[in-house]
């Protein structure tokens, strides 16, 4: 997909530049069926769209399943501002969708090219 090919494409670039980007994938499968489920991933395409910079890359990573954002151009890729950007996506999605359907949409980062290891499993998403 385009999607994978814009990943490998950061991917390549952060070997070569050592810069770290930010993986974010929002897995969508738990609410799959569900009866508003085409208009929720409409709706959170727009809620991302507008929480993004236009650094970033929006796409499908399993298509209709999991969406992922590239955060690329960040200054720091840390734990802290992991969290200040899962947070702010999951606030997003809580204020257009119920807690309940909010929470079934599973949010996962992924840091590529830098983060220790050990660090990764310290960040807390919401």
């Amino acid at each position: 997909s385009q999607f994978h090919h814009l990943l490998r494409i950061e991917r390549k670039r952060t070997s070569r530049s050592k810069k770290s980007f930010l993986l974010t994938l929002l897995d969508f499968s738990a609410l799959e069926g569900g009866k508003h489920y085409g208009y929720m991933l409409e709706k959170t395409k727009e809620i991302l769209i507008s929480c993004t910079r236009e650094t970033d890359l929006l796409g499908w990573y399993e298509n209709r399943k999991i969406m992922g954002i590239i955060f690329t151009e960040m200054v720091k890729v840390d734990k802290k501002s992991i969290e200040t950007i899962s947070r702010k996506i999951y606030k997003k999605l809580s204020d257009n969708f119920t807690t309940e359907l909010a929470n079934q949409i599973v949010m996962s980062p992924h840091v590529f090219g830098g983060l220790e290891d050990n660090e990764k499993l310290l960040v807390k998403v919401p």
